[in-house]
């Protein structure tokens, strides 16, 4: 690992400690810059709360304004199931005071199978929805929750960024992490769960949940522009790579021409190397083939994204203002 991230243009984590640990690793070049992970760069406006509405509509969820709605993402780890019968007993609960229960499985179908085990082992109603949802109706349905308790990463994220509070679970570092860069901390521990640690952390939310959405906006915005970071960082990258590739295979496809002609073993060996000469360039072209950025001079605001179709018979424009990332 130590010897391919060494060679890399650009390195970002999500948080300290991860930077630590590529440090660890003797990772030395090029900088590691912490910022935020790339999710965190999602604005709420983009998102169509409405999507989300209809989908819980059609899977019976009850949306009127006197019921509350508590988003659920478990996941399978490790055999245990102690957690479980924890998370179907706040269930419970919850489902007695009021609440609407909807489990989200973010991964399927691995978390729907564990959702309707739950479920299984709860007293009171809920609901599994079982579709395998997008990126776009995944947060569109986090969006109309007033609460999420959850195990996987990127459903606490997504709360955190439609301003719906989170209750983590950890079964994970990276969990801890995350809930630490919003200045809380996991509600339990899937090795030891423990119902009240979990119960009180939640009843807190609930108790006064406008102040814990204010909160929560204040503690992500941050991170939003840190996510912001990553985002100019790969643009950069972008624009050094589409010039090297410019230079380099006009280079790779002379030499190829006078091998065919001359068929001799000096353009073969002068061949070969241009190609490990042109592979890092190649490649990047392969996960961002045809992309351009111009102007290179990147004070001036809005930069401009031109890819070229397949067969090169139309180009479209794409104009991003980038002018307050960063600050």
């Amino acid at each position: 690992m130590r010897l391919v991230v060494n060679g890399v243009q650009r390195i970002t984590v999500r948080d300290e400690l991860s930077c630590r640990d590529l440090q660890d690793m003797k990772i030395t070049r090029p900088e590691i810059r912490v910022t935020a992970d790339p999710v965190l760069g999602l604005e709420q406006r983009f998102v169509d709360d409405e999507a989300g509405r209809k989908i819980l509509e059609q899977a019976g969820v009850n949306l009127s304004k006197e019921k509350k709605l508590i988003g659920v993402s478990p996941r399978e780890w490790q055999g245990l199931s102690e957690y479980k019968q924890v998370l179907a007993a706040l269930c419970d609960k919850l489902s007695r005071v009021g609440f609407q229960v909807v489990f989200l499985p973010m991964h399927y179908p691995d978390d729907l199978k564990t959702s309707q085990e739950i479920v299984s082992l709860m007293e009171q109603p809920a609901t599994v929805l079982t579709g395998n949802y997008s990126v776009a109706d995944t947060a569109a349905l986090i969006a109309n929750m007033d609460l999420l308790v959850g195990m996987r990463l990127h459903a606490l994220i997504l709360a955190a960024v439609m301003g719906v509070p989170p209750v983590a679970i950890s079964y994970d570092p990276k969990i801890d992490r995350f809930m630490n860069l919003l200045g809380r901390e996991a509600a339990i521990n899937v090795a030891e769960p423990d119902f009240d640690c979990l119960w009180e952390d939640v009843q807190t939310i609930i108790c006064d949940p406008w102040v814990a959405r204010e909160e929560l906006v204040q503690e992500v915005e941050p991170l939003r522009q840190r996510a912001r970071e990553s985002a100019v960082m790969a643009l950069q990258v972008l624009d050094s790579t589409c010039v090297v590739i410019e230079r380099r295979l006009p280079i790779f496809n002379a030499l190829w021409r006078e091998t065919m002609k001359k068929k001799s073993w000096l353009p073969i060996l002068c061949l070969c190397l241009s190609l490990l000469w042109s592979l890092p360039a190649w490649a990047a072209n392969q996960v961002a083939p045809g992309v351009r950025q111009c102007p290179f001079k990147r004070p001036t605001g809005k930069v401009s994204l031109s890819r070229s179709c397949p067969g090169g018979r139309s180009k479209a424009a794409i104009y991003r203002d980038t002018s307050h990332y960063g600050q």
